[in-house]
């Protein structure tokens, strides 16, 4: 979560946010005052601000969470939400994905749940910061991962209102959002360009090469029945936000 004096970025998990943070930091004077701090928990001082938030097309994002678990040391050499949830067991994507979308129970719950904290650690950019208590509540809902965090980092009161968006396809327009809210005109000119990208095979912040770099077209991962999983569970937000495969 960045905080500027005209808005505050709400940070979602594999969806540009990392893009998004460099650039607000740098040109905005923003300040992080939670790594993927939930809306719910934005400070009472800063409550009046608009929200801000970015969202990445299902389908793609499950890709990229797949690829960011099993190079788990990318970007930043830390496991991840994915990683706890398999006991680090690297399977392919067909076989990745049912534990994401809810439709595989995971085994070995109690030790899987061991993995995460009991706490929020708001300084740490390495991690997802979800809890064991967050963990719990996604494996009792009926979403896919994706939809779930959704409500995680975005609803208050069960509600998702009143927040401007970007999609991560056309990030470019992330200066068109902040016209909205008469902030550094300056920087409209200054492109948001994503320095940590799996489809490029290297690393750029580790400075190496990943193990296993991501095709192109997410399309390419998925047959009929994975694809209409991902709908299946996700149809609420795929729906409102107009998503298609």
């Amino acid at each position: 979560m960045i905080a500027t004096n005209h808005f505050i970025f709400v940070h979602m998990f594999r969806s540009g946010g990392t893009t998004v943070n460099n650039f607000l930091s740098e040109h905005f004077e923003g300040k992080m005052i939670g790594y993927h701090r939930p809306r719910k928990m934005i400070p009472a001082s800063l409550q009046h601000l608009p929200v801000l938030g970015t969202i990445r097309n299902p389908w793609d994002w499950y890709v990229s969470v797949y690829h960011h678990a099993i190079n788990f040391g990318y970007p930043k050499g830390a496991s991840t939400f994915l990683n706890w949830l398999l006991d680090f067991e690297k399977l392919d994507f067909k076989n990745t994905i049912p534990y994401l979308l809810r439709i595989k129970d995971i085994p070995q719950k109690e030790k899987v749940l061991a993995y995460f904290p009991n706490t929020y650690d708001w300084k740490s950019i390495k991690i997802d910061n979800l809890t064991k208590s967050d963990c719990e509540k996604y494996l009792t809902s009926s979403y896919g991962f994706w939809s779930w965090l959704i409500e995680h980092m975005y609803c208050v009161d069960e509600k998702l209102a009143d927040v401007s968006w970007c999609k991560t396809n056309s990030l470019d327009e992330f200066h068109l959002l902040l016209e909205k809210f008469n902030t550094n005109k300056e920087a409209k000119n200054k492109p948001i360009t994503n320095h940590l990208n799996s489809m490029t095979g290297h690393n750029s912040y580790l400075q190496k090469n990943v193990p296993v770099p991501r095709k192109k077209d997410y399309r390419e991962y998925y047959d009929d029945e994975t694809r209409n999983w991902v709908y299946e569970k996700d149809r609420k937000y795929i729906d409102y936000f107009g998503f298609e495969f």
